[in-house]
């Protein structure tokens, strides 16, 4: 298992380097702009008269807004669709996060809340969902495409990482790499064609988050390099789907992406055993366990501590159960709650449509090994926003401004708005904090590894993964 964790590593580590590299090289004349064939009404936008950044949102883009470039890359040709969009004070980098973090949103589908009922979503996906949780900004997901007939199905198994800030999102996949020591959820089976995804990736800058950028604008980058393997991949071709995909994203976005609860971030004694998001109830469902203490370092959040984000403007019904390994009764079953407003960007700024809720659990007990918890958050009717947790109604916390300690991206002068020396700084720390959240699970005691192996539902998620 360990040269199977290496090899995902090193597949993450590469395409965090390729999109530096690509970012570096965005003046560069071996961009090549692309003709896209003109696409049908379906696929794009349509023109509604309504400034909508005057209302504080996003605005609406066509297809041939996006401009698309390519040039030749390490593993064939990589395409680039750029978008310059108009955005009002209230789009914040969570509208983005929803739909981006979220691979079950990724499907097309027909906006439900729009008067023109826009295309959202991406419309070469049939199906999206995460597989495994690495940590709470790492996630391995498992994409099926249509391409239409005569080809076979497509599905591609990747490794994503998500950086962000209040201002900028990053969120880079790739494929796993192959390997004869793969667990068998992993292996491809008929009738889907395994394809290669070297390199996809989302950059989204707000406006503030780089010189270059047009003030009262977001732009939106996406660069994609894949292989759909055989000759027949009819309807796998890039450059004409970027187009559609990017107006997708856009108008997901302003159908309310950030209505998605998201996880935020988890302490090292919590191993998630599954994650789900049910588009039609807005219901994310999610299982994890509370581990044997081990020798573990000191993380970057209480150790059993889970964080999620929910939307402020909408009602919420949170249900959660926590039972011991046999049922019985017991102190570490007990846990506490907590609910607050996100705090704004900046002192005396607006605060975020985002809402911040957390679990902690009590330590085990000497003779334990694990508890399991099932969460449940679901969007409800109520035209009143709030929270009850089982059943109860909360009350919601202010806190305080958060100030970044490190910048996940600075400004400079380059078109891509990114500093390329910041850029060098987040793979070790993503990385290696991998590495190293794997290095303290590993140091558990054998009966804990047991214990979730015999109990947790999937026998990988104690590979361990986190």
């Amino acid at each position: 298992m360990l040269r199977l964790e290496a090899a995902w590593h090193e597949a993450l580590a590469s395409s965090l380097s390729y999109f530096r590299a690509l970012l570096q090289s965005s003046n560069s004349s071996a961009w090549k702009p692309v003709q896209v064939l003109p696409l049908t009404s379906s696929t794009t936008a349509h023109d509604a008269p309504s400034p909508s950044s005057s209302q504080g949102k996003l605005g609406r883009i066509a297809a041939d807004d996006v401009k698309v470039c390519r040039r030749s890359g390490k593993n064939g040709e990589v395409f680039r669709a750029v978008a310059e969009v108009d955005c009002g004070p209230d789009v914040g980098i969570e509208d983005f996060r929803g739909c981006l973090v979220t691979p079950e949103t990724r499907p097309s589908c027909k906006s439900a809340s729009s008067l023109w009922a826009d295309q959202i979503g991406d419309r070469m996906v049939e199906e999206a969902m995460t597989e495994d949780l690495v940590d709470a900004h790492t996630r391995v997901t498992r994409t099926r495409f249509r391409l239409g007939w005569p080809s076979s199905p497509r599905d591609a198994i990747t490794i994503s990482k998500t950086l962000i800030d209040h201002r900028t999102l990053v969120d880079i996949s790739t494929s796993l790499p192959r390997s004869r020591h793969e667990p068998a959820y992993l292996r491809p089976a008929p009738p889907y064609v395994r394809a290669h995804v070297s390199l996809l990736a989302w950059f989204i800058q707000l406006p503030g988050s780089a010189t270059d950028l047009t003030p009262g604008k977001c732009r939106i980058t996406c660069f994609w390099s894949w292989n759909p393997k055989g000759a027949w991949a009819v309807g796998g071709g890039v450059p004409q789907h970027l187009p559609s995909l990017m107006v997708g994203l856009v108008n997901q976005v302003r159908d309310g992406s950030e209505k998605v609860p998201v996880l935020l971030d988890y302490g090292p004694e919590v191993s998630f055993g599954g994650v789900s998001y049910d588009p039609v109830r807005v219901t994310l469902s999610v299982g994890y366990a509370i581990v044997a203490e081990g020798h573990l370092g000191e993380g970057h959040v209480p150790r059993r501590q889970v964080e999620f984000g929910i939307s402020s403007t909408e009602s919420w019904d949170i249900q959660i159960h926590v039972k011991t390994q046999h049922g019985e009764e017991s102190p570490s079953t007990s846990w506490t709650s907590f609910v607050g407003q996100s705090p704004p960007i900046s002192h005396g700024g607006p605060s975020p449509k985002r809402l911040i809720v957390r679990f902690c659990h009590a330590a085990l007990t000497e003779y334990e090994e694990l508890v399991r918890v099932k969460v449940s958050i679901e969007r409800t009717s109520s035209s009143a926003s709030g929270v009850r947790i089982n059943g109860i109604p909360v009350t919601i916390e202010p806190m305080s401004v958060h100030v970044d300690k490190r910048p996940l991206l600075e400004e400079t002068a380059s078109t891509s708005g990114i500093s390329l020396r910041t850029m060098s700084t987040m793979e070790p720390m993503s990385v290696n904090r991998m590495s190293s959240e794997r290095r303290r699970s590993v140091d558990r005691s054998q009966a804990a590894g047991k214990g979730i192996a015999a109990l947790i539902k999937r026998n990988y998620i104690c590979m361990p993964l986190q």
